[in-house]
């Protein structure tokens, strides 16, 4: 047997290699010592098209209607009329794209309303180029409407937003034009997310408008948006009988898993939020989830629910996947006492996958992308651990406007008193036209398998050294939201981290195929460096079946 020839390299720098592991976070955003919790943002009030006779309604067709005031406390940022889809921030697409996106409302070519606080290239209705954000306190309020004779009133409209975080995005009513109360339609939870398009809004006014002869409907917000259009508003009957499930949820240790290694199933909560919308009130509503048509079915306890109240409802019993590999489909219902008349937004479901290796909390549909135009960053999500298990690869998927070369890496760190802690990491990749244009998912692997602990959290990233901004780089795709906390940026021009509330792209990949331990070919060993990121050195160990002289040779990426 040869004998094993062991070396230790020590390396002096005067910066570090991959990022810092303090986290240094902005006055405006709390980590609540990485406490993984549910979402409590309110609900997005949502989303049925059918009601009964139309009692008021509004299509701009006829432009801002006479009548109506603009509140703009700001003076930067007025509501508008627009039929075309071209004005304000979100149409210049990060001030590359000259299209405009138009609301896909009922009556988009007559026009609609649109607010934008954040426009980059508009200094007159938005906030200019390279200043600070504004905070706004901007609202349309109609003129009087007449609801005499209805007591149960239901207020509708369709809308499409780019949201930013620090925000209440509200509906107000009031019978006297002094009073009002407030619906929240997006709270603060979601940041740099866009709504569906169009995305319908309903709210049962009736406490405040039912049988009024005078009623004021008053909306917009009290922070910052991207942009806000709508367009389509009316005021219908409210059926007697209408439950709506607004959001839903479900989790391991309250996160949400979309594919799941079969090492690392465990239990899962589910739980909704349900408003009635309708004129009476829903004795014993019951919110139920069922896997896979009767695999498991679970009840939550009972609520009487007022008319125009919303309460959250949770499953009163976990369900455990088996470890065999295949699809399960979640389903949530949710019913009462009384029949109800509009039964389409009664239930809503979700796919997960139990997989060999791979372990997602994505929803594996590209739905937008995180960059750091073409700064270094890092980027990733937060994952619990239920069993121990080794890590070999890390994977993610670039999104289509990367730069076609730039220089990618994984990194993966685990949580210790306020600190990301560099575990492990893997070796620099470059972007190919194929992996760009097809949205190729990029499997790289670590040095070497990492072992990870049962109870113990990890976040995973993806990384990108930058060019200087030259170009857009690497952006990472993204799919689905994310609770504050739980998904990560690290910017490396400030040197710290940032939570996200969209979903990265970025996965853990237990194939044991994977991990670099050694080239044989060459007879050598080549371990990672320690401690890495560093500042001012490092340990690299190399090991040699046979005495020789040894070079190793270190690059500037850049």
């Amino acid at each position: 047997m040869k004998k094993i020839y062991s070396s230790l390299i020590l390396l002096s720098f005067l910066s570090f290699s991959i990022a810092q592991t303090t986290l240094n976070y902005p006055k405006d955003i709390e980590l609540d010592d990485y406490c993984i919790t549910k979402k409590t943002n309110s609900p997005s009030i949502a989303n049925n098209l059918k009601s009964k006779a139309v009692i008021w309604s509004e299509d701009f067709s006829g432009g801002f209607p006479a009548g109506w005031t603009i509140q703009d406390a700001s003076g930067i940022c007025p509501w508008v009329w627009s039929n075309d889809g071209s004005w304000g921030y979100y149409n210049s697409n990060n001030n590359g794209a000259s299209a405009g996106t138009s609301i896909n409302s009922s009556s988009t070519a007559n026009g609609f309303l649109i607010c934008d606080p954040d426009s980059a290239n508009n200094a007159t209705y938005g906030q200019p180029s390279g200043s600070t954000y504004q905070y706004l306190d901007t609202y349309f309020t109609t003129s009087a409407i007449d609801l005499t004779g209805y007591p149960s009133v239901v207020l509708q409209f369709e809308q499409y937003f780019r949201y930013n975080n620090n925000v209440d995005m509200n509906v107000m009513v009031s019978n006297n034009n002094i009073s009002w109360t407030t619906y929240t339609v997006q709270g603060n939870s979601l940041n740099n997310t866009y709504s569906g398009n169009p995305d319908t809004v309903k709210i049962n006014i009736s406490a405040v408008a039912g049988n009024q002869a005078t009623v004021y409907i008053k909306i917009g917000w009290d922070a910052r948006v991207y942009f806000w259009q709508i367009d389509d508003i009316k005021i219908s009957e409210a059926e007697t009988n209408d439950l709506s499930i607004t959001n839903h949820y479900f989790g391991s240790l309250d996160l949400p898993y979309y594919q799941i290694p079969d090492e690392q199933v465990t239990a899962i909560d589910f739980s909704a939020n349900v408003l009635n919308n309708g004129a009476v009130d829903q004795p014993n509503t019951t919110l139920t989830i069922d896997v896979n048509n009767g695999t498991f079915s679970g009840t939550s306890s009972s609520v009487n629910l007022a008319v125009g109240n919303s309460d959250s409802l949770a499953c009163s019993t976990q369900y455990t996947p088996s470890s065999s590999l295949g699809t399960r489909t979640l389903t949530w219902t949710v019913a009462s006492d009384s029949i109800d008349d509009l039964i389409s937004d009664n239930t809503t479901s979700e796919s997960i996958e139990i997989t060999d290796y791979i372990y997602a909390r994505d929803k594996d549909l590209i739905t937008g992308s995180w960059g750091n135009s073409g700064e270094a960053y890092e980027i990733g999500n937060y994952f619990d651990i239920n069993a121990n298990q080794d890590l070999t690869y890390i994977d993610f998927i670039p999104s289509s406007n990367s730069n076609i070369g730039a220089v990618v890496y994984g990194v993966v760190y685990s949580i210790n008193q306020g600190n990301f802690v560099w575990e492990g990491n893997t070796d620099d990749y470059i972007l190919t036209s194929n992996d760009v244009n097809n949205n190729n998912t990029i499997s790289l692997p670590l040095f070497s398998p990492l072992p990870l602990t049962a109870g113990v959290g990890y976040l995973v990233c993806a990384g990108s050294y930058g060019d200087g901004g030259a170009t857009n780089d690497f952006r990472v795709a993204t799919s689905g939201t994310s609770d504050p906390q739980t998904s990560y940026k690290y910017d490396g021009t400030d040197l710290t981290w940032y939570y996200l509330t969209s979903t990265p792209m970025v996965r853990m990949n237990f194939d044991p195929s994977g991990g670099i331990n050694d080239n044989t070919d060459l007879n050598i060993q080549l371990g990672q460096n320690n401690p890495n990121p560093f500042n001012d050195h490092t340990y690299i160990k190399f090991e040699l079946m046979d005495n020789t002289t040894a070079r190793i040779e270190i690059s500037d990426i850049t």
